[in-house]
C-alpha cells in the first residue's frame, strides 16, 4: 500500500501507475466524487495564499485486487473497499442523530466490519465532527463524541485486544458527523510522545471519557515501504494547552511535538529513519488570518507538502493542528 498527496483534479485516475488500484481517498475542500471507490469528502474550505484554493486529495493505492461492498445502514452511509491485507471504509451519519448516538453506532458497525471482514487491526481513524466544541444537552460535542466511541470500543472488547490507532478529530462547520479508517490483518506500532500524557490517561478536565488514539502509528508492510501515521498535533504539552492566543508559539510548541514522535519512532529502531521533511499532510487552522504565520514557520522546518484548511480544532483554545504521514 502507498499513498499519494495532490490537487483534486478531472484526471484523478490518470496519477495510477499501471497495476495500482485506489483502496479509498479523502477529499477536504471538494464536492462529493462519483469514484469507483470509498471517498471521505469533506467540506471544508482549503487556504492559499490568496485566499480559498483547489481540493487536494489523499489517496491510499494498492497492487493488490479490491473488492467493494456497500453495507446496509439505517444511521446514514456506509462504503467498504478491501485487498487481502486492507480494508478501508467511510461512514456518513444521520445529522439527525445526537452525536454520542452517532459515535456509538459509527464505531459499532466499523469494528463489527473489521472483524467480520478479518482486518481486525485499526491502524488510522480520521474523525470530521460538526460543530465540534458546541454544547448539546449541557456538554461539548467532543467529548459527547468521545463517550459513545469508548462505550462503542469497549462492547466490541477492542481496547482489551489491541493497541490505540492514529487519529485525529477536526470540527467541520456544516454537515453531518464523517469518519473514514483504515485496518489490516497485522497490528502497527503505537507511539506515543514523551512530552505528552498519552491521551487515552488524560484527567477528567478533558471529559469523563477521553479520546483514545496513539500520538503515532507504525505500519511495517511485507514486500513494500514502511508508513507512519501522525495524529493531529497541537500545541500541548503534558495534558495541557498551551500559548493560548499566540498562533506563532502554538505553531512552534506543534512543531516540538512532532519532532518528539519522530524521534521516538526512529528511537524504537535505533536508526534515523524518519524527519521532518518526509512528512505530507494537512494543517487545520482555525483563524484563515492566522495562515501566512503558521506557513513561515513551518516552511522554516521544512514542512511544506502541506494542505492548509479551515477546521476548529477540538479544543476551543488551540489555533493549529497538523496531521501527516510519511513512507520510506
Amino acid at each position: 500500500m502507498t499513498i499519494s498527496w495532490h490537487e483534486l483534479d478531472s484526471r484523478t485516475d490518470e496519477h495510477l501507475a499501471h497495476g495500482e488500484h485506489v483502496l479509498g481517498a479523502i477529499v477536504v475542500g471538494g464536492a462529493d466524487l462519483a469514484l469507483n471507490h470509498p471517498v471521505l469528502s469533506i467540506d471544508m474550505d482549503v487556504l492559499g495564499a490568496d485566499g480559498l484554493t483547489s481540493a487536494f486529495m489523499t489517496q491510499l493505492r494498492t497492487n493488490q485486487p479490491v473488492t467493494i461492498s456497500h453495507i446496509p445502514c439505517d444511521d446514514g452511509i456506509f462504503t467498504l473497499t478491501q485487498t487481502a491485507e486492507h480494508l478501508f471504509g467511510v461512514l456518513e451519519l444521520n445529522p439527525e442523530l445526537d452525536i454520542q448516538a452517532a459515535s456509538y453506532r459509527a464505531y459499532k458497525a466499523l469494528l463489527e466490519s473489521c472483524l467480520d471482514m478479518d482486518k481486525p487491526h485499526l491502524l488510522r481513524l480520521w474523525n470530521f465532527i460538526p460543530r465540534i466544541t458546541a454544547l448539546e444537552n449541557g456538554e461539548e460535542r467532543y467529548r459527547l463524541f468521545n463517550t459513545g466511541r469508548r462505550e462503542a470500543l469497549i462492547e466490541e472488547g477492542y481496547l482489551a485486544k489491541y493497541g490505540a490507532p492514529a487519529a485525529c478529530a477536526l470540527g467541520t462547520h456544516r454537515g453531518a458527523l464523517k469518519i473514514a479508517f483504515l485496518a489490516a490483518t497485522r497490528p502497527c506500532t503505537p507511539i506515543e510522545n514523551p512530552r505528552q500524557i498519552s491521551a487515552y490517561n488524560y484527567p477528567k478536565d478533558y471529559g469523563f471519557n477521553p479520546p483514545i488514539f496513539s500520538r503515532a502509528a507504525w505500519f511495517a508492510q511485507d514486500g513494500g515501504k514502511d508508513i507512519l501515521f501522525l495524529s493531529g498535533t497541537a500545541s500541548i504539552v503534558g495534558h495541557q494547552s498551551l500559548h493560548l492566543g499566540d498562533v506563532a508559539l502554538q505553531t512552534h510548541e506543534t512543531v516540538k511535538n512532532i519532532q518528539a514522535v519522530l524521534q521516538e519512532a526512529n528511537r524504537l529502531v535505533d536508526r534515523n529513519l524518519w524527519d521532518l521533511k518526509n512528512l505530507q499532510g494537512q494543517v487545520f487552522v482555525r483563524n484563515p488570518a492566522d495562515m501566512a504565520t503558521i506557513q513561515g514557520i513551518l516552511k522554516k522546518h521544512e514542512l511544506v507538502n502541506f494542505t492548509y484548511v479551515h477546521a476548529d480544532v477540538c479544543r476551543a483554545e488551540l489555533l493549529v493542528e497538523i496531521e501527516a504521514y510519511a513512507q520510506l
